[in-house]
């Protein structure tokens, strides 16, 4: 019950996690074992949440490399629609390169505490509206084979997540209480991330203007308790559950202009670092922003940047309804779009009835409290007919 012009929620937050559940379910194994269930993972995580997006990754060369404790992947080609398979519509990827990724995993011994660094250097992004340099009947084609593969994408992590999440599940209660999540703690603790060297463009032919956005630098960094930074093959040991972390970014600019070849600065190279100390013990949650002062950075930005961004934001908003249009009739939509909200009203009314009819059955729902406050909601009460629990 989607508009034909939306798209599932990009991949989230909670759901990426549960990759550490994997790597707890793989540590937790016997200590031969580790270095295979390890290595799986990785392999199965790039081959679902990479492949995707980039050309150039071969299946045989990541079971190789990964089992000699390390993976260069280097000249990748992002694909055009890696943006509409992400959800940004009528986005096109005209030119994106990723130079060089780099995994390297602790040995099989140290697998439990051992420290994992990943390192993305080179990315270079130029893109463009799908209307500006294509014919309708193009751009409609691209538009739905987009989408669709984007849904299918997204079905498929998201069943694979459960699959995986179920056999994680098998694997831990097979260890001792708590120690998956010391597990994963371990391996928060030690993952190390840095990405070097990144230039993102957008260009405009109508109306006229391009923006990009550079950056030399960003990093997640593990720290002790003080916030030192430690050595790259040094490995973190923080102190029951508590985590620190360092994320800094340097080199941040912005340019905005008439074309990609004629862009002056309007943000000139930034720098800034953010501290984050979680102690679960003693129930601290710290967070500390330096925005790197010692570095002046400028803004600057004339009123005729000004108009060409609004003229931009208007014609961005043109371009997307007619993008729509060519997808699937206005009315078509509507039509559909209503269907779905009275469906929702519905349901969520039979929804409440449930349960407000459960709890007024339960001991708890019987005391005077209780059933004052369901009956002043003025929703109905009674348990559902059959009819209505079928529907």
């Amino acid at each position: 019950f989607r508009s034909p012009s939306s798209l599932p929620p990009p991949f989230s937050i909670h759901q990426q996690f549960q990759v550490c559940a994997n790597w707890s379910a793989a540590c937790a194994a016997p200590l031969h074992r580790k270095g295979r269930m390890v290595t799986a993972v990785l392999e199965h995580f790039l081959a679902q949440f990479l492949s995707p997006y980039v050309d150039g990754i071969d299946d045989d060369d990541l079971k190789l490399s990964l089992w000699k404790g390390s993976l260069e992947l280097t000249d990748l080609k992002v694909k055009e629609d890696v943006l509409g398979l992400l959800g940004i519509d009528g986005i096109r990827v005209a030119e994106g390169t990723v130079r060089r990724i780099g995994i390297f995993l602790p040995s099989t011994s140290s697998m439990l505490s051992g420290k994992i660094s990943i390192v993305v250097e080179g990315v270079r992004l130029t893109a463009e509206h799908l209307t500006d340099n294509q014919a309708d009947d193009v751009v409609k084609r691209k538009m739905e084979e987009t989408k669709t593969k984007a849904i299918v994408l997204r079905m498929t992590q998201i069943k694979d997540l459960v699959k995986r999440k179920e056999q994680a599940k098998e694997t831990l209660e097979q260890t001792k209480e708590g120690m998956g999540l010391k597990i994963a703690k371990r391996f928060i603790n030690n993952l190390s991330l840095e990405l070097n060297g990144v230039s993102v463009a957008f260009a405009s032919k109508s109306p006229r203007i391009a923006g990009s956005a550079s950056m030399t630098s960003l990093a997640v960094l593990s720290t002790d308790s003080s916030f030192r930074e430690v050595a790259k093959d040094d490995v973190v040991t923080a102190k029951g559950d508590s985590m620190f972390k360092i994320l800094r970014f340097d080199g941040l600019s912005v340019s905005l202009g008439s074309s990609l070849n004629s862009m002056p600065q309007v943000l000139s190279p930034l720098r800034a670092s953010l501290k984050l100390a979680h102690e679960p013990a003693d129930g601290l949650l710290g967070l500390q922003l330096d925005l790197g002062t010692d570095k002046p950075s400028d803004l600057n930005i004339v009123r005729s940047q000004l108009v060409g961004l609004m003229a931009l934001s208007m014609a961005l908003g043109a371009k997307g309804e007619r993008l729509r249009r060519l997808v699937v009739d206005p009315s078509v939509e509507a039509r559909l779009m209503g269907k779905v909200e009275e469906s929702k009203e519905r349901y969520f009314l039979l929804f409440r009835q449930k349960c407000f009819a459960k709890l007024l059955g339960s001991e708890e729902g019987k005391k005077d409290a209780i059933r004052a406050a369901v009956t002043q909601t003025g929703l109905p009460q009674a348990a559902l007919s059959q009819v209505e629990a079928n529907e």
